[in-house]
């Protein structure tokens, strides 16, 4: 159609002096394409990729660029996007000029060019093609920096956020505690060391959580903020730089030994069974790489069994570092050596010799020193950094002799009471290493292998808890720390911005060099082509038809305007329908999404990290940038046609057909439109100012924000409380599990107010409570990734608690007492019927042996606990039953019988006595409770107790076994929940029972003196209660708790499962996508107008096939051919104007308000015109009232006429 390649070539003869000629003639040039205003977008464009830069930088130096609120998030999205919609607005004025007057100007400044050529009738694509195809570069660039503006628009939507993130403010802190390095009295010492090391039971044998000052390989200065005097919060987290406690320890294997002479003295209370030897060991140690030997000289007291007779050496020996150490040790610090051997005599019976069977002994360095540290702490679970700095003090104390003091002896192992206790190497590493020992017992066991695991494995486990025991001390002093608060910051997306600044350094580079090589080529033209007044004055300057094109060329143009039914793309029918449908769409989308947000708290959750952001800033952008490039497209498309439009319909003045609506911007195309009643113009324009911000508009529909809103789940329970079921003949191990579970209690339940332990998981004081399972938070909206320390769940919880029923019993016929005394020596019997198995009546009989009085005190306590008839080992102990049944030991309740008073060491008998009978079965109570995520699962959050509701306590059902606190053995205890020095029940205030001894100072809070006062009788029994209530919350935590499917021995799993429990979840840390109600009403608005706009003008369109047509719509179809604006398809439409007589002389050099005056009173008109002279007709624009040139009507009147006619014929 185009005679592209023939008008493609430039001229480049064409020189300077060519162009300073044209200079000269030509009056006007293109506001927008002026080198001052194009130098003022060069300087915009490097301001802005200069400004992003440094925004960039400090950002990342600064990590943020300011501290803002949350809700100012829509500002920082809204203002630059704003900016850079009106800058790309401003822009599309340049673009479009470039656009409109590139051919005009390739003619004036290069020659040949093409007359075909139409830029504004192509699509951006093809544009950035031909442009580069005919080296209209500028055309070019400026295309380029409209899609890159229209990008930068997009990017803006998500240059800037507001997200919360952590920053630090100066406090106060004050620290309670030091680490002190002097040594102290050795019995002090082993006190707190055997605390340390029930501890360490406690912390790893029941998971419970170390004391604050402790992690698992430091210990570390506790601190509080000195303003609240409370630790730090989740919220509020506390950083602070302290001293903290290092150790390391280096061990090296035995390589050989040697054995000397060693003779022995034999003492035998007992010469059938046993003997007792004082041993002198005498043996020679050598080392892995080590030069010197190691004589080992001792004398050990130690008991064997004749005719097995296997005895066991342990030594363990410190010594201070020698001057000349082994290679692979460390020179700071003490040495020690541990020395394990087994040995029998020679032959049977006495021996003055013996035989070393097995030999392991390892040689280890302790280090110990002070070193900084960085504690993050939020109340329940501190971070410790190690800063491992240069300034290390070295602690002089004698750690392994510590450690070695704080192992328990004999009382505190665990103990078969159906066999004798062993000799073994569980004496002397004690509980803490039994899973390395276990199965290798025996001379054949014991290697080095074995001995370096388990000394390792001890000093692993104790170092950190001897340090907070042993060489804390209290000691106060202010330091200065950070305060770790959440706040929202605003922050900048690095790659984004980053991108932007390089796009618009890269424009403003590019447009500088352009501005400068082609800004003399920009006023070259006469008038403005785009009017129709300037097409005729550079028509008449410069007539193409006889330069540039052939006759039958010119012929086919003109056709083109008189056989046109082309209708530009955007205002085509089908284009439109899409266009408005998906304005539906879009509508529809938007209130289903709104409708979301508000009902449910949110749309979805989004992650925090990352560049997620970008999706609901960047995608309903872009959607509202299609809105606005179709909105805009048609208005330009419409104003482009509204001049020949009205040319067509009326007649219009010199002035009215010297401006174009194209070349307008702002209120004034809207005010114009109104004054020439171009009403489709009018409503179009409206329609894209209230689109023009859609964009902007739509970034900020859409945010993150924090929502701490509950919401309500149901949790299921993973466990269930029931009587584990034991196989028949399995007695023997049911009952060491009862022996071992209270051993591994005894040291929490003895040491933890002391010692600031937690509560194992799933209880809490005397609460037991099922385990719950977390898994249904993460549904239902209430977050995508479990977080640790940001979760809250709050829940009621069914919970069982003991719950006691005590009753006073009078001494009387059934309950009795005797006082036996001998030589100072008294033993209290208490007797108290029962019915053994077989039905057989028998006094149960406990004796309580009461020591001489220390300092010959006149009166002295009593205070004890009777086991509970329904153990087992005791009721066959008294009722002489062989056969065990374990059926029954598992009872729905138990009785203890306490007894206390005073015993008057005058009279012989008590002053003062109390028997109570407590009943206690188990109940369920609902319990709101406070939970936390942490290390994937939920816990009771220490921070906030739970809360019982009394008002709903009920007997627990299926009932299951009350514990036993307290066993006993042949009437003597084989293991308690009480720790072993709480056992030791003779004292200054007589007989006491740990139970009881735990009650009274310096253990607990009570005086002595409440056992002989009337009155405190119910403050006994509620700490008696309390007691066994815990005590029993945690054996059934460890005896009774039974996973999902599995049977009880009373009971089967419930076959319905276990009832849900209702919780309500907030989540500190979830974020929520929402969606904000006004700007989306805003939206919704401006798309509902623009959906009615488009509507309407379907409608009209439709209604023309039937005939009726409306004159405030356009009718665009055939109005001009594809391509008009090109200057062949414009001359061939002036080719046969009679314009040229009207026009003055010199009118291209005139003023416009001088020439409008000139040519006042001179009509235009489009349409079919009769040239008299010849009675030919020329379809053309033409000037009205010449007598040589009569109008006969428009195209739209003459084929009216036409169908008219040939109706009528």
């Amino acid at each position: 159609m185009h005679h592209s390649e023939e008008f493609v070539a430039v001229n480049e003869d064409k020189n300077d002096d060519d162009i300073n000629k044209n200079d000269e003639s030509a009056l006007w040039q293109p506001t927008w394409l002026q080198p001052i205003a194009l130098s003022c977008f060069t300087g915009i464009f490097l301001g802005l990729g200069i400004a992003l830069l440094a925004i960039s930088c400090i950002s990342k130096t600064n990590h943020g660029i300011l501290r803002t609120q949350e809700r100012f998030g829509y500002v920082w999205r809204f203002g630059p996007t704003t900016g850079l919609t009106i800058l790309s607005s401003l822009w599309s004025r340049v673009e479009l000029q470039t656009l409109r007057y590139a051919p005009w100007m390739s003619e004036r400044v290069q020659g040949p060019f093409d007359p075909n050529l139409d830029y504004t009738a192509m699509g951006m694509p093809n544009v950035l093609i031909q442009s580069l195809r005919r080296r209209h570069f500028m055309v070019f660039m400026t295309s380029m920096v409209t899609l890159i503006l229209k990008a930068e628009v997009l990017l803006a939507a998500g240059l800037f956020s507001v997200s919360p993130t952590q920053v630090t403010e100066p406090v106060t802190v004050q620290l309670l505690t030091s680490f002190n390095s002097t040594r102290e009295s050795p019995l002090l010492i082993t006190e707190k060391a055997q605390n340390a090391y029930f501890a360490a039971q406690a912390v790893h044998g029941l998971n419970v959580n170390p004391p604050f000052g402790v992690t698992e390989d430091h210990a570390y200065q506790t601190f509080i903020d000195s303003g609240t005097k409370a630790r730090g919060t989740s919220q509020q987290r506390l950083k602070v730089t302290v001293d903290g406690v290092f150790s390391d320890t280096k061990c090296i294997p035995l390589e050989s030994y040697s054995v000397n002479d060693t003779p022995f003295v034999f003492h035998s209370d007992d010469e059938t069974t046993a003997v007792g030897v004082l041993d002198k060991l005498d043996i020679d140690l050598r080392f892995e790489n080590c030069n010197e030997t190691i004589p080992l000289n001792k004398e050990q007291r130690i008991t064997y069994t004749l005719g097995n007779g296997t005895g066991m050496h342990v030594v363990s020996t410190t010594f201070s570092p020698n001057p000349r150490p082994c290679s692979n040790l460390d020179t700071q610090g003490n040495r020690f050596l541990w020395f394990q051997s087994y040995w029998r005599p020679k032959g049977d019976g006495y021996s003055s010799d013996e035989v070393v069977e097995s030999v392991a002994s390892v040689l280890c360095s302790e280090t110990t020193w002070l070193s900084k540290l960085e504690v993050i702490d939020d109340g329940n679970f501190p971070t410790v950094i190690p800063l491992f700095d240069k300034h290390a003090i070295p602690i002089d104390s004698n750690v392994w002799e510590i450690l070695l003091s704080s192992i328990p002896d004999a009382n505190g192992k665990v103990w078969d009471p159906f066999e004798p206790a062993p000799r073994s190497i569980h004496e002397v590493f004690g509980p803490l290493a039994v899973d390395l020992i276990h199965g290798n017992e025996g001379s054949a066991g014991i290697t080095n292998e074995l001995i370096h695991n388990c000394v390792l494995r001890l000093a692993g486990k104790l170092r950190p808890l001897l340090a907070h025991f042993v060489l804390r001390q209290s000691d106060e002093s202010n330091i200065l720390g950070e305060r770790l608060i959440s706040v929202h910051e605003l922050f900048v997306s690095q790659k984004v911005c980053l991108s932007m600044s390089a796009l618009f350094i890269a424009l403003a580079v590019a447009m500088g060099g352009f501005n400068i090589w082609h800004g003399r080529y920009i006023k070259v033209l006469l008038r403005d082509p785009a009017t129709v007044l300037g097409l005729l004055l550079h028509s008449q300057a410069r007539s193409y038809s006889s330069t540039q094109s052939s006759d039958s060329d010119l012929d086919a143009k003109k056709n083109e305007w008189v056989e046109v039914v082309f209708s530009p793309l955007f205002l085509k029918t089908w284009a439109q329908s899409v266009f408005t449908i998906s304005l539906c769409g879009l509508i529809v989308f938007l209130v289903i999404t709104l409708q979301l947000s508000e009902s449910r708290d949110g749309i979805l959750n989004v992650p925090q990290q990352g560049y997620w952001h970008l999706t609901w800033t960047t995608l309903p952008a872009l959607s509202m940038f299609v809105v606005v490039s179709y909105v805009s497209s048609c208005s330009t498309s419409w104003r482009d046609l509204s001049s020949l439009s009205h040319l067509a319909i009326s007649p219009l003045s010199s002035k009215d057909v010297d401006i174009s609506f194209v070349d307008m911007i702002g209120v004034r195309t809207v005010l114009v439109a109104y004054r020439r009643k171009a009403w489709t113009v009018l409503i179009q324009q409206i329609t894209t100012f209230s689109c023009g911000f859609l964009t902007t508009l739509a970034s900020v529909a859409f945010s993150d924000k924090l929502s701490l809103q509950p919401v309500k789940v149901q949790l299921q329970q993973d466990s269930w409380f029931g009587d584990k079921i034991f196989e028949p003949g399995r007695e023997k191990d049911f009952v060491i599990m009862l022996v071992t579970n209270r051993h591994r209690l005894s040291t929490l339940f003895g040491l933890r107010e002391e010692m600031d332990l937690t509560f194992p998981k799933n209880t809490f004081g005397d609460l037991l409570f099922p385990t719950i399972n977390g898994d249904n938070i993460t549904k239902k909206d209430v977050l995508e990734t479990k977080r640790d320390g940001n979760l809250a769940v709050q829940a009621t919880i069914p919970a069982a608690k003991l719950l006691p029923a005590c009753t006073r019993l009078p001494p009387s016929n059934d309950i009795f007492l005797d006082v036996m005394s001998d030589n100072d020596i008294h033993e209290v019997r208490v007797k108290i019927p029962a019915i053994c198995p077989n039905g057989t009546n028998i006094n149960i009989t406990y004796e309580f042996p009461s020591d001489r009085p220390r300092h010959k005190a006149q009166k002295f306590h009593f205070a004890a606990m009777m086991s509970s008839f329904n153990y087992l080992v005791k009721r066959n102990w008294d009722c002489g039953v062989e056969d065990y049944l374990l059926a029954d030991l598992l009872g729905p309740s138990l009785t203890q019988y306490y007894v206390w008073g005073q015993w008057s060491q005058k009279s012989v008998t008590f002053d003062f006595l109390r028997i109570y009978s407590c009943n206690y079965s188990w109940a369920q109570i609902s319990v709101n409770t406070s939970l936390i995520w942490s290390d994937g699962e939920l816990l009771i959050d220490k921070a906030s107790p739970p809360k019982p509701n009394n008002a709903s306590m009920r007997p627990w059902s299926p009932a299951f076994v009350a514990p036993e606190l307290v066993l006993r053995v042949e009437n003597r205890v084989a293991m308690s929940i009480f720790p072993a020095y709480l056992n030791k029940s003779f004292g200054e205030d007589g007989y006491m029972d740990a139970i009881f001894k735990r009650m009274i100072k310096p253990y607990g809070k009570l005086p002595v003196d409440v056992f002989h006062d009337p009155g405190m009788d119910g403050i006994i029994l509620e700490e008696l209660n309390k007691n066994v209530a815990i005590g029993s919350a945690q054996i059934a935590n460890l005896e009774n708790r039974l996973s999902i499917g599995e049977d009880s021995m009373s009971t089967p799993f419930p076959p319905g499962g276990l009832p849900l429990i209702d919780a309500i979840v907030t989540d500190h840390n979830r974020r929520r996508l929402f969606q904000n109600p006004i700007v989306t009403y805003i939206v919704l608005g401006t798309l509902g107008f623009a959906c009615l706009v488009h509507a309407w003008i379907l409608v009209i369109k439709a209604a023309r096939h039937f005939g009726i047509r409306s004159k405030i719509l356009m009718d665009e179809r055939g109005l001009a051919p594809e391509g008009f604006n090109s200057p062949a398809l414009m001359e061939a439409l002036l080719h046969d104007s009679n314009a040229a007589k009207f026009i003055p002389k010199g009118a291209q050099e005139l003023p416009p308000a001088e020439l409008h005056k000139k040519m006042e009173g001179v009509r235009f008109r489009m349409g079919w015109y009769m040239k008299e002279s010849d009675e030919t007709m020329h379809y053309t624009i033409g000037v009205l009232d010449d007598e040589d040139f009569t109008f006969m009507g428009s195209k739209a009147e003459m084929a009216a006429a036409e169908r008219h006619r040939a109706k009528a014929d």
